[in-house]
């Protein structure tokens, strides 16, 4: 059902992949799972935002970074469930018997580099994808009248998929 959804939505919204409470995971398992995630993705053609691979980009350290990004993908997050007072700042942290998970340290979690690239460094590619290619496509279905059976139309194969809870 995943993949359905995600190759339907693909054509509409922006997907970039995360993992979600990746702190269950080992160093080795998250590779692993990280690796898997990016098969299924190229495997079944599900269309995930891509970073610019810089071909056109004359400033090297943008270049860099973006494979960087890419190498990332899918991107390993760890929620927070409280906020402690260490050296005289708030930190956000996932407390364990063992120890705490900060989910700001870049050691533990991707989630401060998941921020700013939503939020700062690739809004502008976001954006442009948003107008330049998902809504002129979304727009020249609707004028073309194509959207009869268009992707996201066709929600009720889904819909019985779905289990109700």
């Amino acid at each position: 059902i995943d993949i359905e959804m995600m190759k339907r939505l693909g054509s509409r919204v922006n997907i970039i992949p995360v993992i979600g409470r990746s702190d269950s995971l080992t160093p080795r398992e998250l590779v692993l799972f990280k690796q898997r995630i990016m098969n299924d993705i190229a495997q079944y053609e599900i269309p995930v935002f891509s970073f610019p691979n810089g071909e056109d980009e004359e400033d090297e350290e943008t270049v860099e970074e973006n494979a960087e990004l890419r190498a990332m993908m899918p991107f390993a997050v760890v929620g927070c469930e409280e906020v402690v007072n260490e050296d005289g700042r708030p930190v956000r942290v996932r407390n364990y018997p063992w120890g705490m998970v900060q989910v700001d340290n870049d050691e533990h979690s991707d989630f401060d580099r998941l921020r700013y690239v939503l939020l700062n460094s690739h809004i502008g590619d976001l954006r442009d994808r948003t107008q330049n290619e998902i809504y002129e496509l979304y727009r020249t279905e609707k004028l073309s009248g194509a959207t009869a059976a268009g992707p996201m139309d066709d929600m009720s194969g889904m819909q019985q998929a779905m289990p109700v809870a």
